[in-house]
């Protein structure tokens, strides 16, 4: 529907203004008039007969696209025909039909002699306009106390405490809930479960966000072998401390020449070169297969994998490591102790760095 001007140089309302919010949200060019008070902004009949329609119908809360204010001195253009539901009386047919005109001399409301002519209709036969003008009419439906929201509640609820009043439920009815540790309100059924939800998880998402946090740390293992010559990588578990009784879960990677890791919060990488390994064993650890690395000095450094497959692949691969590493350093030609002579020999230039400005 477009904007229509109900007087000659008056502010044109696009009637979807008025209809604006729930049904006890009015706009307030609307309300204004009713609670004798004063507004920039006139409102015809057919913007009252609008928001009567709007809350019959139920129409959308909000529509953008229709809810702007424009001034104009020329009537507007005029809009289609509205469509009314066959559901409606005559009666409310005639009502809103005449308050609807298009043509502003034959609206309801607009042919000289005002508000009468609305409160004729047949629709309002038998009404007491009195009442209605002191506001002493009761309402229709009285939202119960205590209701955080009364309109969510309605629309979730199943039952009023006005319809329920006065009736007594038999034990057989109480049977079918015995043994229920809780029994609540449909209308409050999601936020009881939200509720119950969030405080059985908390531990759990306590738990969840320290791993996160530690992992955080590590950030994409898989990202540092590539493009290198890493021969296998994965977690396995070293015994750790000074009394080595402890078990640490770190990321391994295994070079040609090296054995790389890295664990929670160490910023700089441990290696342990394969010059330094003496042997490859697998030994047992609390009825557990472990592979043993013997280290140059006595020393010992104990290895834990998940399974049975990973233990046999890393083993296997570190022999191969050791073997090929010892066989390469036996080749290299050793070099003789001598004593370096601290005397620059003179012959040789020897080089110097220069500056940027040549001297």
């Amino acid at each position: 529907m477009t904007p229509v001007c109900v007087h000659t140089r008056a502010v044109c309302v696009s009637t979807w203004v008025m209809c604006m919010g729930t049904c006890n949200h009015t706009h307030t060019a609307v309300r204004a008039p009713l609670r004798a008070r004063t507004s920039q902004v006139r409102v015809g009949p057919r913007a009252h007969a609008c928001l009567t329609l709007r809350v019959i119908k139920r129409m959308p809360r909000c529509v953008r696209a229709l809810t702007r204010l424009c001034r104009c001195e020329q009537p507007c253009p005029r809009p289609q025909a509205i469509e009314l539901p066959d559901s409606f009386s005559p009666e409310l047919r005639s009502l809103l039909e005449g308050l609807l005109q298009r043509d502003v001399n034959r609206r309801l409301g607009c042919m000289g002699r005002g508000a009468q002519e609305v409160k004729e209709e047949p629709f309002f036969k038998g009404l007491d306009w009195q009442m209605v003008f002191l506001q002493k009419y009761p309402p229709p439906l009285i939202p119960p106390r205590g209701e955080v929201n009364a309109a969510d509640a309605f629309d979730i609820g199943s039952f009023d405490e006005e319809d329920t009043k006065g009736i007594k439920l038999l034990e057989s009815d109480q049977e079918l809930y015995r043994n229920f540790p809780l029994t609540i309100s449909e209308r409050w059924q999601q936020e009881v479960t939200e509720t119950v939800f969030d405080a059985v998880n908390a531990d759990t998402d306590k738990l969840e966000a320290r791993k996160k946090a530690k992992n955080k740390q590590l950030g994409h293992e898989e990202d540092y072998a590539m493009g290198k010559d890493c021969i296998m990588h994965g977690y396995m578990s070293k015994l750790g401390n000074p009394f080595l009784t402890q078990w640490q879960r770190r990321y391994f990677y295994l070079f040609p020449n090296r054995l790389e890791w890295r664990g929670e919060g160490e910023s700089p990488q441990s290696l342990l070169t394969m010059d330094e390994i003496d042997s490859v064993e697998e030994t047992q650890v609390k009825e557990r297969k472990c592979i043993l690395l013997r280290i140059r000095g006595g020393k010992q450094f104990v290895l834990q994998c998940d399974s049975d497959p990973e233990l046999v692949q890393w083993r296997k691969e570190l022999r191969d490591a050791q073997r090929q590493a010892q066989q390469l350093l036996q080749r290299v030609p050793r070099m003789q102790n001598k004593p370096r002579s601290p005397v620059v020999e003179l012959s040789k230039v020897p080089f110097i760095q220069r500056s940027a400005n040549g001297l």
